[in-house]
């Protein structure tokens, strides 16, 4: 054989496999850039989900807490009775304000996440069923009109998700 007719061989093999190898290393980074943009979108999602929850459950898990705080001093440090029954003018005027705030601001806060509920990704079905029975069973309790059997009280007629359950 001609030594040029070996050489040219060898230069296409050599082409071909370099072409093959690039190939095969470019196919593989395209699916890693894939992979990788999936990922972002993912932690994208998530990011924005994470955002959205923390807009509906902060402002409900303050007023929550400052509810909690007033029915904890209205029964086991006597609020009303020192405040509303013996105090001045100026302490029934707080209390009861107060009360009626804390109550509204809880409220307001649970009809705005009960109307907003159906629309919301609460990352699956489950926990948005677990947030409506919580809200629920919270209602039972406001809606009573004793401490032992909150589901024998009086029922507010109620639409949405809540009313459904």
């Amino acid at each position: 054989m001609n030594t040029e007719l070996v050489v040219a061989s060898l230069s296409g093999a050599v082409a071909l496999s370099s072409i093959l190898v690039s190939a095969r290393f470019s196919r593989k980074q395209t699916v890693l850039a894939a992979q990788l943009e999936q990922q972002g979108a993912a932690q994208s999602k998530f990011a924005e989900h994470q955002d959205l929850m923390s807009q509906r459950r902060d402002p409900l898990l303050w007023a929550a807490f400052d509810f909690q705080s007033r029915l904890f001093n209205i029964v086991d440090r006597d609020f009303l009775n020192v405040y509303y029954t013996h105090g001045h003018d100026r302490d029934r005027d707080y209390a009861l304000r107060s009360t009626l705030h804390v109550a509204g601001e809880y409220l307001g806060q649970v009809e705005l996440l009960r109307r907003r509920i159906q629309f919301l990704d609460l990352g699956n079905r489950e926990s948005s069923r677990t947030v409506v029975r919580h809200l629920t069973a919270i209602s039972n309790v406001l809606n009573s009109d004793g401490y032992d059997d909150p589901t024998s009280g009086y029922s507010v007629a109620t639409s949405g998700p809540l009313g459904n359950c």
